[in-house]
């Protein structure tokens, strides 16, 4: 049960297309590679070129395989490693689509496909009803004056709304698996308050924030960076969320 988002508005994952390098085409994964390179380099004189020539290669095959064209596309999603958004931004700078950047390394691959799910729960957006698809070709309701892709990025009131939104469900994941049973007690030094369960839910879900708490703190999982949960839960305690968990 850890690290579970579950979203009423289903959305699925329509197509993918992957690149690799020499070394990544002759290893385990390689049946898995669309793309196998003889050169890391992609025909450019640095590596940091290659990474975007690879970025617009690869949303170029996505959209050929969805036999979409750039107008049927709301918004590209992505990040990486160079920076952690340099790449990506260089990419999405060759396609007239609106670019979401995402600032989170490695954690880009599923954060992008929560983010684009999350607009969609949150009841800014409303899928094509002729299927789930994340493509951004359905119907915006115009909450908080949202109407495209391109609003909600130009609307801080509308971004921050939709992370109120997205935060009361996670206290509902977080009452669900009982954590708020935990309020006021102190594990290891440190008191346990709403503020500090929401983001240990934010690092690594509800399901790793319960097991922490049931253990006493023995089960502290980490981030792919070392980031505990412990450190959140810690760090953002004592804050008012009460717009977000009501008066507890």
């Amino acid at each position: 049960m850890e690290n579970i988002i579950k979203f009423k508005k289903k959305p699925v994952i329509l197509a993918t297309f992957t690149i690799g390098g020499p070394k990544e085409s002759s290893g385990p994964m390689s049946k898995y590679i669309h793309k196998k390179l003889e050169c890391d380099k992609f025909g450019e004189t640095s590596f940091e070129r290659a990474e975007r020539k690879m970025l617009t290669y690869t949303v170029e095959q996505l959209i050929k395989h969805c036999k979409f064209k750039q107008e049927d596309i709301d918004a590209v999603i992505s990040g990486d490693l160079l920076n952690q958004i340099i790449s990506a931004s260089f990419m999405a700078r060759n396609f007239d689509i609106p670019y979401l950047g995402v600032y989170n390394a490695c954690s880009t691959m599923s954060e992008s496909l929560i983010l684009g799910a999350s607009l969609v729960d949150a009841g800014y957006y409303k899928k094509n009803s002729r299927c789930y698809n994340n493509d951004w070709t359905g119907e915006f309701f115009g909450k908080d004056g949202v109407k495209t892709v391109q609003d909600f990025l130009n609307s801080p009131k509308a971004q921050e709304n939709a992370q109120i939104i997205f935060k009361k469900k996670q206290w509902g994941y977080l009452k669900a698996v009982g954590a708020h049973n935990y309020l006021g007690l102190v594990i290891k030094g440190i008191l346990i308050t709403p503020s500090g369960l929401l983001a240990g839910a934010h690092l690594k879900g509800a399901g790793c924030v319960i097991n922490y708490l049931k253990s006493r703190g023995i089960d502290n999982s980490k981030d792919a960076f070392g980031t505990s949960i412990e450190s959140y839960i810690k760090q953002f305690a004592g804050y008012d969320v009460s717009k977000i968990t009501g008066n507890i």
